[in-house]
């Protein structure tokens, strides 16, 4: 899992270990020694276990301890779930004779990331395919930037990210709650931008077009709510605006969708943007960026796509298409595939077919266990 700091990959990979049949696969979790964000009561709950290991960054650490669990436990599947870090642990696994060895990739290349954070994505990527044997991505086009048009056609399983459709749906007592600790009045339209705080999430620009906005009329306010190391930098600029709330990662975070009004997500570019889905789920107008995919479109125009990065367009853009009425569209994202129900037996289904593949699934599954 590499660090686990309460982000969206670490979501989703709960919720798929949470949605599959635990008579059939057990999970376990192989984390970094530095995490800041260990969900150990949901692991424990069903069943798996955790093991701490070296960052990466020890390179000889990380592989001995690593190649010791690996050894120990003789998993029959290694998912890993880090993208181009992937070969890391694959590598293992493989010295290891682990039968399946899942890449599983989340992201893309940015130019926010930095000269050299994408030099090691591209380094890495060379040698992607070396030791994985199956290959899953959350769009088509993030599995051909890892692995290439021959796997991405052939060999790949998108798998949608799944979501628990109820938590999001839309709660009014919640909302009158949040509202009145936050100060926000009822008739105030408050903004959400919701995730990582990093570059290319662009935050900076999300508050520009706020301020913008609140300029033209007092009523728009805007909610940060995330962890990163662009915090403090934010804080400072909230710290100046009194209509700007800055908020650390919060185990209810869909509570907050009910409590705004819209969400602004004007990421640089997003592998999947699962904000833009639990956001539609809750009934809101999501206005995002060309970088936002469009397989998070569950095509009942509340998706918002902004071609641009003028703040003045962004602003007008939002003023004139803001809508405070909601719908519930759960049954439209249990359609669209983002329900935990079809993450669970996606994914099940592909863990027994790789087995089967390989001649090992058949009465002693109740004995796998499966590494996240």
């Amino acid at each position: 899992m590499g660090k686990m700091v309460g982000g969206g990959v670490e979501q989703l990979i709960l919720n798929a270990f949470q949605s599959v049949d635990h008579d059939k696969y057990l999970f376990d979790f192989i984390i970094d020694s530095d995490s800041t964000i260990i969900p150990k009561r949901q692991i424990h709950e069903f069943g798996g276990e955790i093991f701490l290991i070296s960052p990466y960054q020890n390179l000889f650490k990380y592989f001995s301890d690593l190649n010791r669990i690996l050894r120990q436990k003789q998993y029959e599947i290694v998912h890993a779930n880090i993208s181009t870090l992937n070969i890391f642990p694959l590598f293992i696994a493989w010295v290891n004779k682990v039968p399946v060895r899942i890449s599983h990739t989340h992201n893309l290349i940015a130019k926010s990331d930095g000269f050299k954070k994408n030099f090691l994505k591209y380094s890495l990527r060379l040698f992607s395919n070396f030791f994985a044997n199956a290959y899953v991505a959350p769009t088509y086009e993030t599995g051909r930037w890892l692995f290439g048009r021959q796997i991405a056609d052939k060999k790949l399983l998108i798998l949608k990210n799944g979501v628990n459709i109820s938590k999001f749906k839309f709660d009014s007592t919640v909302r009158i709650k949040l509202r009145k600790q936050l100060k926000i009045r009822d008739e105030d339209i408050l903004i959400g931008d919701f995730g990582r705080l990093v570059k290319g999430k662009k935050h900076i620009f999300a508050m520009k077009v706020l301020q913008k906005m609140h300029k033209l009329n007092p009523k728009y306010k805007l909610l940060i709510i995330g962890e990163g190391p662009q915090r403090d930098y934010l804080t400072k600029i909230a710290a100046s605006n009194d209509f700007m709330f800055l908020l650390p990662n919060r185990s209810n975070i869909e509570d907050y969708y009910s409590a705004v009004d819209g969400i602004i997500f004007p990421s640089s570019r997003e592998a999947f943007g699962m904000v833009a889905v639990e956001a539609q789920i809750s009934g809101l107008q999501v206005f995002v960026s060309k970088g936002v995919p469009d397989d998070v479109d569950f095509k009942q125009d509340l998706i918002v796509r902004i071609s641009n990065w003028n703040v003045d367009s962004w602003c007008s853009k939002i003023i004139n298409k803001i809508n405070t009425n909601r719908i519930n569209f759960d049954k439209s994202a249990f359609n669209s595939g983002f329900s935990l129900q079809n993450l669970g037996m996606t994914l099940q289904n592909y863990y027994d077919q790789q087995l089967e593949i390989r001649g090992i699934y058949g009465e002693n599954t109740n004995n796998n266990h499966t590494k996240l």
